[in-house]
This record gives C-alpha cells, sequence and structure tokens, in this order.
C-alpha cells in the first residue's frame, strides 16, 4: 500500500512538474515582443515575421537578415550575433538565413574560420609558460598510457605526417614568410626558393652567386615523426647535404631550427640573426640558428 502511494505521488508530483514547465515556456513566449508592431507574441519572431506581410515588416525581416550575414562576415558566430541587441532572432534562425543567404561550403569555410580565430585568441591569453602547463597535462593524458605502435597511429602523429610530406613540396608556412623578409631585407642577394644545387639536392633557400644557403629544417629534422630510421635517414642527409655546401661549393650553410607552427615573431627574429650575419660577413661553413 505504501508503495502505491509513493507510487501515486511520485506521479503526481511529475505531472505537477511538467505543468509547470510548459507555464513557465508559455510565460517566456508571450514575453516576446514584435519591434515593429509592439504585438505579444505566442510563437518565435520569425515566424511573426513570415506571417505578417505588411511592408514594415518585410524590411525589417530583410534588415535582420543583412546585419546577421555583416556581422557573420565579420567572423561572429551565430551565438554571438544573437547577443547582439539589435539582433531579435535566435541562433537557429541566424544559422538557417546564413546558410540560404550565403551557401553551405561558404557558411562552413567562415565557420572554421570563427572556430580557429576563437581557438587563438583562447591560447593568445596565457602566458607561453601558462600553455606549455596545460599543454603537458594534455599531453600525458593523451599519450601516457599508449604503447609505441598506438602512438605511430595516433591522429596526432598521422597529421604531423601529412603536414610534414606537404612542407617538404612548399615549405612551411614559416620559410615562406622567410624568403619574403630576405628579399626585403637583402633584396641584392637574389635569393631563390628550393633552389636545386645539383640533380640530386636542393636548399630551401639560397643565394647561389653568394654561396648563401639556408636549410629551415622542421620538427622531422629532429623528432622521430615518421619513426627512427627515417629520422636516423633524414640526420645522415642533413650531413651529406652540409658537407656539398662548405666542401664542395665552398659556401655557407645556415640551419634554422623550426618548431613547426606558424610564428611571426620567431621567424622575424631568425631572419634578423641572418642579416645581422651575412652583413658583418662572418667567415663561417657551418651555422645553426
Amino acid at each position: 500500500m505504501e508503495n502505491n502511494v509513493v507510487l501515486t505521488t511520485g506521479h503526481v508530483w511529475v505531472k505537477y512538474l511538467k505543468q509547470l514547465n510548459f507555464k513557465n515556456k508559455a510565460s517566456t513566449m508571450r514575453n516576446k515582443i514584435c519591434p515593429v508592431c509592439n504585438k505579444v507574441l505566442k510563437k518565435n519572431l520569425a515566424n511573426h515575421f513570415n506571417l505578417i506581410r505588411d511592408e514594415s515588416h518585410k524590411v525589417f525581416y530583410q534588415e535582420q537578415k543583412n546585419d546577421a550575414v555583416k556581422l557573420f562576415l565579420m567572423f561572429n558566430s551565430p551565438t554571438d550575433i544573437e547577443k547582439v541587441e539589435s539582433i531579435f532572432m535566435n541562433k537557429k534562425w541566424i544559422y538557417r538565413r546564413m546558410i540560404e543567404i550565403l551557401g553551405y561550403s561558404k557558411f562552413l569555410l567562415i565557420s572554421r574560420e570563427i572556430i580557429k580565430r576563437k581557438r587563438k585568441n583562447y591560447w593568445n591569453s596565457f602566458s607561453k609558460e601558462e600553455r606549455k602547463n596545460r599543454m603537458s597535462v594534455v599531453r600525458h593524458a593523451e599519450w601516457g598510457n599508449l604503447t609505441s605502435e598506438q602512438r605511430k597511429n595516433h591522429p596526432w602523429v598521422i597529421a604531423g605526417r601529412k603536414a610534414s610530406l606537404e612542407s617538404g613540396i612548399r615549405g612551411s608556412r614559416n620559410q615562406r614568410y622567410a624568403f619574403e623578409l630576405l628579399k626585403t631585407k637583402l633584396p641584392d642577394y637574389d635569393w631563390v626558393y628550393n633552389y636545386a644545387i645539383n640533380q640530386d639536392w636542393q636548399i630551401d633557400i639560397a643565394s647561389p652567386d653568394r654561396k648563401i644557403f639556408i636549410e629551415w629544417d622542421g620538427r622531422h629534422h629532429r623528432i622521430p615523426i615518421h619513426g627512427d630510421n627515417y629520422l636516423n635517414n633524414r640526420k645522415n642527409r642533413d650531413l651529406i647535404k652540409n658537407k656539398i655546401v662548405t666542401e664542395q661549393l665552398k659556401g655557407t650553410m645556415i640551419r634554422v631550427a623550426d618548431n613547426g607552427r606558424f610564428d611571426k615573431k620567431f621567424v622575424e627574429e631568425k631572419v634578423d640573426s641572418i642579416v645581422e650575419l651575412l652583413i658583418e660577413k662572418i667567415g663561417m661553413n657551418l651555422i645553426h640558428l
């Protein structure tokens, strides 16, 4: 009997909560007011503007679309736009209108850039030491219990391999920026990108006439991203290339150790060091920066 009473009481209580929740929702809906006609709405604003077809409502509705698009193109997410005081529509409406007006491909492209910028701003809010501490926790949690085979097939490693292969063809973003800076700071050096020193070897950045050769070494020159065998082979190839430049060509080899991520300040500092060395005409065959 007690169980039946408890069950009945519980059932009534759940029913009461549902009714209360419905009343709260209804109350929230009733508080919505159309900014054009000041009518209190029981449904969402978008439905109201779709149903009311007079000119003033049409104009306002179109202005909402235009304003939302402008904000989105300025890299504000639908959630951000919803919070803007002049926007009366919810993020679900904004999301649908952006796809409708811009097309899904462009919407996706801008959305990715928004996420990228938010991520960048988030990490820039921390000092280098704070970022390092946060990432060490993540790395430990991600790598701590993995076997060597599992690490080899980890998404981070696979992404690193892909980036490394692509970088080998066109060079890293840091490397390309360094090349542009060198052309600006030392235009008389006639810099060449991906210069072939013979049929088998090429240099990342070179001034052939002045016999200045620069290798912009990514992490795969120091870390076994592709495995130990690849790393050992890479180190041997770097030594061979050093000898070709310094002994056969009688030139100067400058090697810059790069950590991978695009870092404008890092590149500018390294290029300044290279420029300073070249202006001073230091007679060294091999320089590591």
